[in-house]
This record gives structure tokens, sequence and C-alpha cells, in this order.
């Protein structure tokens, strides 16, 4: 998406803290108001609390361009303009945004002290969708000289607005009432957060800049999360999202990230949807690894390849209610590299009739739009697991069905990811532990 352009995403949330850089912004916010009242744009003035938001929009744009600026010249940001973002529900926004913060880029636009190099726009017919992106110009960068010159980490991120996020089936943000147990799920989520945001946790061997899966910058300072439902139940989904480490490529996080200045392992459940669906039914399921439908396809050589492609399909049969016919995948480019994990000539058909034959016990869960009510099995056990590690001293980083710890902690969270599958379904669901070397 991003082209080879360097990109980062816009932070609402971050602040400066340095005192003279400070300074420097509300000379800036002066200097951009006096310029403002020249253009003669506006009729009024702004209300106290609308000036005051104008302020932090301001702060916020300008503390975002100087992240971007240091990591390279190059680096474009990324601001949203859309209507969804910046007028949304006063649940989530946060208050940067609104009808000031698209005053404030036009405004700095026309005066020519940032150059929009791409515009964003939604065609929704064609399946795509383009962003927004600016870079400062020479002229901001002489009446605002901190974006060149401030390399230092003087700047924090400020606590999200919101947490705890519903989203309808469209995926569009839904407020909702508080509850028993959407405040006991905030107050979690707010703990694992104030925990991650203090812990020591960095990026190594990283030569050049690291983009994440989506062509963005991985800012290490990025570690809050929300737990997010789905199709405005809260029976569905609740996985936590939005770790820097999450959108991390897979090979690089066990190599780059460190927890307490040491190496760190992953544990993770294996094969967590197969054996949380037998839990459920009450049934043992078969010995052995529960992708080799044959019995034999652990001696294959292409076994590896086989089995992750088995993992995905049995993922998207957990997901569908109708039988699945097709390659699933979002795109083209991926129901190809599927269909390439299983042998030659194996369609769809095959493949998941395979699945289905060897779990026929389990007929009931499989393309009956169990998944996302899986995730919300698999998302409290995760939270449970992050906050029993805590008591004990220990960081952990999620990933869905997994954590990233420190190595030497490995065993310890391999037993309490086990011990709260079994404390929430009645059954230990066995979780494996990958370092570097592995």
């Amino acid at each position: 998406m991003n082209d080879g352009k360097i990109i980062q995403r816009f932070d609402p949330n971050l602040r400066a803290t340095d005192d003279g850089l400070k300074n420097a912004i509300s000379g800036f916010v002066t200097y951009l108001e006096t310029r403002e009242a020249k253009l003669g744009g506006r009729t009024r003035g702004r209300k106290d609390a609308d000036r005051k938001k104008f302020h932090l929009a301001i702060e916020a744009l300008l503390s975002n361009l100087i992240v971007a600026y240091a990591r390279s010249p190059k680096t474009l940001l990324n601001v949203p303009l859309s209507n969804n973002t910046l007028r949304g529900s006063p649940r989530y926004k946060p208050v940067v945004y609104g009808k000031h913060f698209r005053d404030l880029i036009k405004l700095m636009v026309k005066l020519h002290l940032i150059k929009i190099v791409t515009k964003g726009h939604n065609v929704k017919e064609w399946g795509r969708r383009d962003i927004t992106t600016i870079r400062p110009t020479a002229k901001l960068l002489k009446a605002f000289p901190p974006i060149a010159t401030v390399t230092q980490n003087v700047f924090t991120r400020i606590d999200l607005p919101e947490v705890i996020v519903l989203k309808d089936s469209a995926r569009q943000l839904l407020d909702y009432s508080d509850s028993n147990d959407t405040r006991r799920w905030r107050d979690e989520l707010r703990k694992i957060n104030d925990h991650l945001r203090g812990a020591s946790i960095s990026i190594v061997g990283s030569h050049g800049i690291l983009l994440d899966e989506s062509g963005f910058t991985i800012r290490p300072d990025v570690r809050e999360l929300r737990r997010i439902w789905n199709n405005g139940e809260w029976t569905q989904g609740g996985r936590l999202y939005d770790g820097f480490w999450q959108t991390m490529k897979r090979e690089q996080r066990p190599h780059m990230i460190r927890i307490d200045d040491g190496p760190i392992a992953n544990v993770d459940f294996s094969q967590f949807n197969l054996r949380l669906a037998y839990a459920l039914a009450k049934i043992k399921p078969p010995r052995g690894d529960l992708y080799d439908v044959t019995g034999d396809d652990v001696l294959g050589r292409d076994w590896q390849q086989l089995r992750e492609g088995r993992k995905k399909l049995t993922s998207a049969m957990f997901n569908r209610s109708e039988t699945l016919k097709g390659w699933p995948g979002d795109t083209p480019e991926e129901r190809s590299a599927l269909a390439a994990c299983f042998p030659s000539r194996t369609t769809a058909r095959i493949a998941t009739s395979e699945i289905r034959a060897k779990h026929s016990a389990i007929a009931d869960y499989i393309e009956n739009g169990r998944g996302l009510g899986f995730m919300r099995i698999e998302s409290d056990i995760l939270v449970a697991t992050l906050l029993s590690l805590m008591k004990r001293g220990i960081t952990a980083l999620p990933i869905h069905d997994a954590v990233l710890v420190p190595e030497r902690h490995a065993l310890t969270a391999k037993a309490t990811l086990q011990r709260e599958s079994k404390r929430r379904i009645g059954t230990a669901i066995p979780a494996e532990i990958k370092t570097a070397g592995d």
C-alpha cells in the first residue's frame, strides 16, 4: 500500500514533555494564530474550549512531525481526515480530533507549512483505500526548527480515550452503556497498559528503518492495548490489539524484541481452536497433531508447509457460518498462497473435506460461525495470563493466542497459559515454547 514510501501513522495521543519544546510549541501556536488572523478566514474567534482543543491539535501534529523527521527526513506522516475518524463517537474520539484538526491541516497547507503528498479517499466498489500523507516544508522547518533538531525522546503518550471497544458487523465503532463487565475489563486493561508503559521493552539489531506488515514505521513506545469486540456482541471477539509487536513481521519478533534487556521466547497454545472445540464438546481429541488428517502427514517432506495451510484453512472454517467452497483470503494473492501449501491438484473442496472427516466428532463447531466466540474465550485466557504474570513481576506481550516473555520466564508463562485455560474451559490446552534459535 505504501509503494516503498516511509510512512508513520499519526498518533493523536502523543504529547511533549520537555519544557524547552513546550515553550517552542507555545511560540508556534502564537505564530500560527497570528498568521490565521491576517488571512482573515475566520469571522469570529474560537471559544475557550475550542481554542484549547486547537492548541492540543497543534502540539500533537508538531510532535508527530518531529518523531517522523527524526526517523528520516523522507518520512511521510499519515493524517486522518475522514468524517468517521474526526467526528466519531465521543467515547472513542481523542480530544485532538474534530473540526479543529481538519481546520489545522487546511491552515498549514494554505500557509505552505506542510505539503499534502497523497490525498486519501475510499472507493468501495473497487476495494481500494488510499491514505492522506503530509510532509513539512522548508518554511515550517524555518518557523519551527525543533522538527529538524529534536532527536532525543522528549514525548509521552497519554491514556487512550477508551480501551474497551465494541464494533458492529461493518467494523464501525458502537457506543454502549457500561456494565459491571465493561468496567472490570477496562480496569484490567488499564492495569496491563500501565505496566507495559513502564516496562523495559526495546528493539535491537534494526539497521535502517523498521516497517511493520502494512509498511508503516514501528514505534516501540506504542504499547497501550485495546480489547475489541465484534458484531455488536460482547460474546464475540475481545482480542487485544495495537501493541507495536503485533504488527511486526513474525520472523523479526524473536530476534529483535528485548524485554528487560534479554532475549524473548514465544509461548503459544498448540492447535487452540481445535482443542477448544473438543473441550467445549466434552470429547477427547485424537492423539497426535490435530492438523495431521491421515496420521502419516507428519512424515511428509513438506509437512510444515502443509500444516501451516491446514491451520489457516481450519481457522477459516471455524469462522464461516456456511460450507467453505473455495480457498479463503482477502486477495487473489492470499488465496493462491494458501492453495500452494497443499499438494498439487488439491482443491479447496478436497482439503476441507479431509478436515471435516478427521474432526467429524466436532462437526457442530465447524463452519457454524464459532470463530468469534472462540476468540472471546481465548482473549479472556490471555488477559488472565497477563495479569497473573504481572503479579510475579513478569512482562508479557500478547499476540492473540500467545505471549512474548523473557526467555528465562518461558516455563512460567507456559504453565500459566495452561492453568488459565483449564480454569476457563475445564481443559488445559497445551502450550509450546519457541525461541530465536528454534
